[in-house]
């Protein structure tokens, strides 16, 4: 006679969901750090070039400084924490195997994991706006610099 097929545990689905939930929220701070990492090089390229042509008028300047700001808020994402608790280490689920039942295990493990999700969208939840605010200062002191050029 066959085994009745072992019905899944609502916790393996919650373990399974966080866990995704938790890689993604992994991969979404590396792409915010890479886009960071872009806008600085971005803005250092054009104050390089900005500098370089040697050109001064008001709106270079202006271009510089919109250039400064958005540099600033590049470098303040990216010393912003990103999502860097990605659940409880195996050692101390290890210790807690030896120690708890399945079921107070499992209950803290899923309270760990729901904490870490919480800090972690906290966290990109505060570079991503820094971030749009530094492209939008990026983009303004392109159009400063091309409208002096123009005049």
């Amino acid at each position: 006679m066959p085994a009745p097929p072992a019905t899944p545990r609502p916790n393996d689905s919650l373990f399974s969901l966080a866990i995704s939930q938790l890689k993604m929220q992994a991969l979404r701070s590396r792409a915010l750090h890479a886009r960071a990492l872009t806008l600085t090089l971005l803005d250092l390229l054009l104050a390089a070039i900005l500098i370089g042509a040697g050109d001064v008028h008001g709106p270079w300047i202006a271009a510089i400084a919109l250039l400064g700001l958005s540099l600033a808020l590049a470098v303040l994402a990216l010393r912003l924490p990103g999502a860097e608790r990605l659940g409880p280490s195996v050692a101390s689920v290890l210790e807690a195997c030896e120690t708890q039942d399945d079921r107070v295990l499992g209950e803290q493990l899923l309270t760990d994991l729901s904490g870490d999700l919480h800090a972690n969208e906290r966290a990109l939840a505060r570079k991503a706006p820094l971030l749009d605010r530094a492209l939008i200062l990026l983009a303004l002191a392109i159009v400063a610099e091309v409208a002096g050029r123009l005049w």
